[in-house]
This record gives structure tokens, C-alpha cells and sequence, in this order.
């Protein structure tokens, strides 16, 4: 099977949302509110002891002094915020580097050729360890946090997804059923 793609910025940003989601535990992955719920449960015991400690000590509230603290912690989230999505995209792979740009894959038993304007490589089979798919792309992990990523818009129709999603799926369990066999 051959595939010709476009890597775009927006792939790459994908797949490293991706791989931090993977990262998560896997409570948080399976059920997103708990940690929203951890969040604001959190959020709503430090309210709780700042009013015990407003109600049961002589702390005197003052107007500006909480302003101005909330201020100050306003400009250091913005700065930071900005200053971390700036770092992100120095990060992001360059326009004319080996990541982005077009991308020719063929895959066949022998495992995923891949060819560039800069690169060829061929992956064997034995180094992926699982196919993972979003609803616009599939990554055919080789890491942790390295992939092939293979955007579904590369595909002429449905068909072509399945036969490729096959593929993959069924070069991986045969590499997985040739490792049980061997006691690997």
C-alpha cells in the first residue's frame, strides 16, 4: 500500500496533544471529568480554609492589598501563558526540516518505508509498537513519543482507511504472535 501526505504544523500539534494525553494516568484518560471534579474540589478546600481562617483568626481584610495581589497573580499567569506558547512553538519542527512537508509511505511486509524531500527509512515491523488512531489521524507508534503520522485526509475514501488500518493491524499481530512462539 502506498500513501502520499502533507505534514503540517497543525499534524505535529496534534500528535504531541496526543502523547500528552498518553501521558496522563490512565484514570484521567478514561474518565476526563475526575480530574476536572479533583480540580475544583481542590480549588473549592482552599476556599473552605481561607473562610475559617477570615472567620476564626484576627486576620483583617484588606480591599487593596487583595487587589493588588490579584493583580500581580493576573500579570504573572498571562506572562507565563505567553511565554510558555512561545516556547512551544520554537519547538515545533521547522517548515523545511525532515518532519513537515510531504511524505511517501509504502507499506508491505517488510514494514513502513517513508521517503522525504531529505529522508528515506525503512521501519521493520518488530520496532512499532501499536497503531493508535484520533479522529483525524493515525500514528504508528514507535515510542513512547515517536510516531509515523499518517493524517486520515491522505486517504481517497473509507475503504482506503480500512484497508490501511488492516494492514498495519495484521503486520502487527503477526509480529506479536511470532514473539509469543519464540517466548519473546
Amino acid at each position: 500500500m502506498e500513501i502520499r501526505t502533507e505534514l503540517y504544523r497543525d499534524d505535529f500539534k496534534a500528535f504531541v496533544r496526543f502523547v500528552q494525553r498518553q501521558g496522563r494516568s490512565p484514570a484521567s484518560n478514561s474518565h476526563p471529568w475526575r480530574s476536572r471534579l479533583a480540580l475544583v474540589g481542590g480549588w473549592i478546600i482552599l476556599v473552605v480554609l481561607f473562610m475559617v481562617l477570615f472567620r476564626y483568626t484576627d486576620f483583617r481584610f484588606d480591599v487593596r492589598a487583595v487587589l493588588s495581589a490579584c493583580f500581580i497573580l493576573l500579570v504573572f499567569i498571562v506572562t507565563f501563558s505567553v511565554f510558555f506558547r512561545e516556547i512551544q512553538n520554537r519547538l515545533l519542527p521547522s517548515e523545511n526540516g525532515i518532519v513537515l512537508g510531504h511524505h511517501d509511505y509504502r507499506i508491505d511486509e517488510s514494514g513502513i518505508h517513508e521517503s522525504t524531500a531529505h529522508t528515506e527509512s525503512l521501519t521493520h515491523w518488530p520496532a512499532v509498537r501499536s497503531l493508535k488512531e484520533t479522529n483525524a489521524h493515525f500514528f504508528i507508534m514507535l515510542d513512547t513519543c515517536v510516531a509515523h503520522i499518517v493524517p486520515k485526509r491522505s486517504f481517497p475514501d473509507p475503504a482506503e482507511m480500512d484497508a490501511f488500518r488492516h494492514l498495519v493491524s495484521g503486520n502487527l499481530r503477526q509480529i506479536s504472535s511470532e514473539a509469543e512462539s519464540h517466548g519473546g
